[in-house]
């Protein structure tokens, strides 16, 4: 996990400038950012960075709730949550000269203007397969509370009846219990009932 922290830029994590940065099964969380990246930052066309299953929640700054991704870095957003994040703009992510590619994620219940995503300077996420509050245009997107159990107190497993239960990209790796890939950084076990 990386909590808690406070720095200008990228609360969590910065990287700039270069590096191949995998993050894999982590939280993310209570980090404080002065501008960009409460969360997370990545930035410049030489850094090169893969999340996947990973939770990014209660951070705050004044631009990129969760996280800002700018300047042409290259990252791919694979079952991440982003959830409960402050900022004044860009509540989850802020993406800036990029393109990052999102799949099977959720950015819901961040606050600030554009809550969810904000693009900035020819910003253009390829988002698929995700929940993204208030709409995003892309292959299998839905806009539907993703009924965590509890994200108040960073408990991002999915309720029963969850629209994100087997609703990733079905070319994705099954999920544990060998069903369609959830979308989110937690998946819900099947076996329990749908």
């Amino acid at each position: 996990n990386i909590c808690p922290n406070s720095s200008c830029d990228g609360g969590g994590m910065f990287a700039s400038g270069g590096g191949n940065y995998i993050l894999n099964n982590v939280g993310v969380y209570d980090n404080h950012a002065d501008d960009r990246g409460g969360g997370i930052r990545l930035r410049g066309s030489e850094t090169i960075a893969t999340l996947t299953k990973v939770s990014i929640y209660h951070n705050d700054c004044a631009f990129g709730g969760g996280m800002s991704i700018d300047n042409g870095a290259d990252v791919t957003l694979d079952k991440v949550t982003i959830s409960k994040n402050t900022t004044s703009q860009g509540g989850g992510i802020i993406v800036d000269n990029s393109q990052p590619t999102i799949i099977n994620s959720i950015i819901w219940g961040n606050t600030g203007s554009y809550s969810a995503i904000q693009t900035l300077n020819g910003g253009s996420p390829a988002i698929s397969y995700s929940d993204i509050q208030n709409g995003w245009s892309g292959t299998g997107n839905i806009n539907a509370n993703p009924l965590f159990v509890s994200a108040n107190n960073g408990d991002f497993n999915l309720q029963v009846g969850s629209p994100c239960i087997n609703a990733g990209d079905p070319n994705s790796p099954l999920d544990p219990d060998g069903s369609i890939a959830d979308i989110g950084a937690l998946y819900y076990h099947c076996d329990e009932g749908f």
